[in-house]
């Protein structure tokens, strides 16, 4: 595994590799080809373009993955505990919140050396909650309390997206909420901001456990 991997473990892996699904593989792709990688990967082709590296279409899925002891588990299977905050290779410096549809194990190159030895990645496929546009976020009475950690985004759900395992900050709980404008959201609240300001006893806790109770 490559180092930002060694604290997730792929729980309940199929012994055997699978062909992935067309959205899972394009997903995959578009990750490895907006990574930091010099590469280009591409689908198996006759004739590869220079520096290109095939990239294998099979995958080892699991139930769920365990990072730092917290587990995130596919929305089919329990969707409270697949609602997550990531980053992605689109907003890498800014927390948006999905659910897991999907985990697994891929192995590939990160060279164009055929002899290169290859590394094994953990990801998760991942169907954000479509965001705010910004007349909207501006509204959003959450956004004024930064440290709350919570937000307001669509009922719906975007395109799959593939994501690193170590991209999954934390697990979300998520209510709809309407705003006095007769419009309906989302609310996320962030779960490790919980517990960071349980620890500290501070008052934003009984905030968050308050609303967890309304909804």
């Amino acid at each position: 595994p490559s180092p930002a991997d060694v604290f997730h473990v792929l729980d309940g892996a199929d012994d055997k590799e699978t062909t992935m699904s067309s959205d899972h593989f394009s997903a995959l792709l578009f990750r490895l080809n907006n990574g930091a990688q010099p590469l280009i990967f591409t689908a198996y082709t006759p004739s590869l373009p220079p520096n290109a590296v095939p990239l294998s279409p099979r995958a080892r899925y699991g139930s769920s993955i365990t990072s730092e002891g917290m587990r995130y588990t596919l929305f089919s299977r329990a969707p409270a505990d697949s609602m997550i905050a990531f980053r992605s290779a689109e907003t890498p410096t800014n927390f948006r919140v999905g659910r897991v549809t999907a985990v697994f194990e891929h192995c590939h190159r990160t060279c164009a050396d055929t002899d290169a030895f290859p590394v094994q990645k953990l990801f998760a496929i991942v169907e954000p909650y479509r965001e705010l546009s910004e007349e909207e976020a501006s509204q959003d009475p959450y956004r004024r309390y930064q440290y709350l950690g919570m937000r307001l985004c669509h009922l719906e759900t975007e395109a799959c997206i593939a994501i690193d395992a170590s991209d999954i900050h934390a697990h979300v709980a998520t209510c709809p909420v309407t705003l006095h404008n007769g419009k309906k959201y989302m609310v996320s609240a962030s779960l490790s901001k919980a517990r960071v300001f349980l620890n500290h006893n501070c008052w934003v806790t009984d905030y968050s456990m308050d609303l967890f109770v309304a909804c």
